[in-house]
């Protein structure tokens, strides 16, 4: 019978990117080795400058790679590092360099080894989203603007489906207010024109995107449809009709920046910052077996400072791990750590 064993507490180490090489054998000076205890939280890096919206993934190598957006350069670009074992990581490398802001990175790998990555950036004059690949993680093709419209295009996921196809959403305001919007790609080349999927006069923000193990496609974002904001959460079996939105929680707290996952059992999870605990900046999450009946909210962090946009990212092993942006060190600094373990 399987089972989902749940970690209390958090772990997170100091993050300092170094690219990986064809062999994948992470390069650049490792931290000095620690083995993170399931039950706490740890601190990923430790500039004492701002970084911020991080994300994981394990390549097919079983190395682990964030990368997050940092001004520690003079502006935000993009920064990453590498883990053999998600604990000992490299130093800290810098992926963009341009001289306008670049935030908020998504990266995956696709079924032929290339590394992805799309992020927003000011380089056009306002935020457009970006993309770039690399068959190494360590040289990366020339930067691509994939929208260009002179309204704000901001906080891209990038997710590939079982067809191979890429898929990029975010939102804009191009259409007179904030929307979710998507494009899709077979070769990461060639992109489809944007699609429209929310119409709401509200705002909707910060969609995240998966397709499930039925082949059904889910997006998650918040809006202030119901007066506060809130997660909501549309579903598709084509990608092209959705159904209509559905509130995960309707409640007078302020849901944001959320982020689904499902698990290798199948398990649907639901991550993202509240003020359900009488203070703005605690990660709270909710899990389910169907995705129709999700279980109440749960209460992951409990600090006195901020912390926000979680992400999650389950490796080879069945550990899922959780990222997330804290000031609790007296700057925003990246943490992460053990969330729970999928076991036979």
């Amino acid at each position: 019978m399987k089972k989902i064993v749940i970690i209390c507490a958090v772990t997170v180490l100091v993050l300092l990117p170094t690219a990986l090489a064809l062999g994948c054998q992470p390069q650049g000076a490792p931290a000095e080795e620690k083995d993170i205890p399931a039950s706490d939280f740890y601190q990923l890096t430790t500039d004492v400058h701002k970084d911020e919206d991080p994300f994981m993934v394990q390549d097919s190598y079983g190395v682990y790679w964030l990368v997050w957006c940092s001004d520690r350069s003079g502006n935000g670009d993009i920064w990453y590092s590498n883990s053999p074992d998600g604990i000992n990581w490299s130093n800290s490398m810098q992926l963009t360099s341009n001289t306008f802001d670049d935030w908020y990175p998504s990266m995956i790998q696709d079924s032929e080894g290339t590394y992805c990555l799309t992020w927003m950036s000011w380089r056009s004059g306002n935020y457009d989203i970006w993309y770039s690949d690399s068959e190494d993680g360590r040289d990366w093709s020339e930067p691509m603007q994939l929208t260009t419209d002179v309204s704000d295009d901001w906080v891209p996921s990038l997710s590939k489906d079982s067809s191979d196809a890429f898929w990029i959403t975010w939102s804009s305001g191009k259409s007179g207010n904030q929307d979710i919007w998507y494009t899709t790609s077979q070769d990461g080349e060639n992109w489809s024109n944007a699609t429209q999927l929310t119409t709401d006069a509200s705002e909707d923000d910060c969609p995240w995107l998966l397709q499930d193990s039925n082949s059904t496609y889910w997006v998650v974002w918040h809006s202030n449809r119901q007066g506060t904001y809130d997660i909501f959460y549309s579903n598709s079996t084509d990608g092209a009709n959705w159904s209509e939105p559905v509130a995960l929680i309707t409640d007078e707290s302020t849901d944001m920046y959320p982020f689904i996952l499902q698990d290798s059992q199948g398990r649907y999870w639901i991550i993202w910052t509240s003020d359900r605990s009488d203070m703005w900046g605690d990660i709270w999450y909710c899990f389910s077996q169907d995705g129709h009946e999700w279980s109440t909210p749960n209460q992951l962090t409990e600090m006195t400072g901020k912390d926000y946009t979680p992400r999650l990212m389950e490796d080879s092993s069945g550990v899922i791990w959780v990222t997330w942006v804290s000031n609790r060190s007296d700057n925003l600094d990246i943490w992460y750590g053990k969330m729970a373990e999928t076991k036979s």
